[in-house]
């Protein structure tokens, strides 16, 4: 059928035109854009199909992801918050003990040099600081909705006021225009805040096997260094005990000259009691030695139990690294999900958008109609789901998330 001039100008969802002009796409999907645009360039088939496509975008079906998406958001949030805290706990004992030991090491005066949790907890405030402005804005966009919701019904129920009501939907297309800015800024921030997670966890992963190395090196040194003082010490015993040996022979000697009664005897007793001196002497020096390696020793050995407990303790860490690696995952997909729902609003919309500018180029008052009820289905999919939202990131804000952090 010819077009004429009275005939309805077809509303063609900027989806559709989208899909029909797109360039990057592979010689196996040119067969369905060559078959879009002959729908495009026969107005019979394009009302036909723009017609088919406005109700498909109500379909219950059609609808059920973004449904799905919001039913599970808070569960989804609020495990994300949980994991936060949990590997900011975790990140607080690695950093601890890193201190520590830079502390042992002589490295450290105070200071936290290259901490990771204070780096994880500025990711954790720009996650929730990203949440609540979309909470905010959901919230908004919601009451907006809703208000023109009602303008958009009177200009269904009376169209000869068409230029008044779209008069006055100027505002709310300009607000509809915001919201999509806004979704794509807020999709923009969580890719963001992902990539950031991302190359967080290299720096973490890095970390990790730095102090895990640290602890090893640390710990064959020690060992290398106890048996170095094993040695020292078997070879004080034996001088010790060869110094020891001398005092007793010249105290012997003693006793004998002093029994001789002689002058000789005196003699023997003047030498002798040098040589008493002597071996104290020899005895005492090497006794000393000993008790000294003796002290090392044993610090020694509790320093290397203290990196064996440090080692025990880096693979409980590892171990919560790897926990904290899911979680960081998880933080991740729950990111996706919400820019998701974030471009499921956009698509909403700008379909409404597209809806109710389009219904100004309508000529007859059953293309008005059915475009201006086109915009109200869209209106209520859409303020239902912006209120689930805000509601949803509400209940997630009242709650307090709880670990169970081992």
């Amino acid at each position: 059928m010819a077009r004429t001039e009275e005939s309805p100008t077809p509303f063609v969802p900027s989806g559709i035109n989208h899909v029909a002009t797109a360039t990057d796409w592979s010689l196996l999907e040119k067969g369905l854009i060559n078959a879009l645009e002959d729908i495009r360039q026969n107005p019979e088939l394009m009302e036909s199909f723009a017609n088919g496509f406005a109700r498909e975008i109500n379909e219950p079906d059609t609808r059920r992801l973004c449904e799905a998406e919001l039913g599970m958001l808070t569960t989804k949030v609020f495990r994300t918050k949980r994991n936060f805290e949990e590997v900011s706990r975790t990140l607080a004992r690695f950093d601890a003990q890193m201190f520590q030991k830079r502390k042992q090491d002589g490295l450290a005066d105070g200071d936290r040099i290259g901490a990771l949790q204070p780096q994880w907890k500025k990711l954790q405030d720009k996650f929730n600081e990203v949440l609540k402005k979309s909470q905010t804005t959901a919230e908004k966009a919601f009451y907006q909705v809703k208000r023109y919701r009602q303008v958009i019904l009177e200009l269904a129920n009376d169209p000869e006021s068409k230029e008044d009501a779209i008069a006055e939907l100027e505002g709310f297309i300009e607000d509809i225009e915001r919201l999509h800015s806004n979704s794509d800024g807020f999709r923009a921030d969580l890719d963001g805040l992902r990539s950031e997670i991302s190359s967080f966890k290299a720096v973490m992963s890095m970390a990790m096997k730095d102090a895990s190395a640290n602890v090893d090196q640390g710990s064959k040194e020690l060992k290398a260094k106890i048996e170095q003082v094993q040695d020292d010490l078997a070879n004080s015993r034996t001088l010790a005990t060869v110094g020891w040996g001398g005092g007793v022979f010249a105290a012997a000697a003693v006793g004998l000259g002093m029994m001789a009664m002689t002058p000789l005897g005196w003699v023997l007793a003047a030498i002798a009691a040098a040589a008493v001196v002597g071996g104290l002497v020899v005895g005492g020096k090497h006794e000393f030695q000993k008790y000294r390696l003796k002290n090392q020793l044993n610090d020694l050995r509790k320093s290397l139990a203290d990196t064996s407990t440090q080692k025990k303790e880096i693979a409980l860490l590892e171990v919560l690294f790897t926990r904290a690696d899911w979680q960081i995952n998880d933080i991740c997909n729950c990111i996706n999900n919400i820019a998701h729902i974030w471009s499921l609003f956009t698509l909403d919309a700008n379909t409404l958008k597209s809806a109710l500018q389009d219904a100004k180029n309508a000529r007859t008052k059953a293309g008005l109609v059915r475009q201006i009820k086109m915009a109200q289905d869209v209106c209520v999919a859409l303020e239902a789901n912006l209120e689930t939202y805000a509601t949803k990131m509400a209940e997630v804000e009242a709650k307090v998330p709880t670990t169970k952090f081992a």
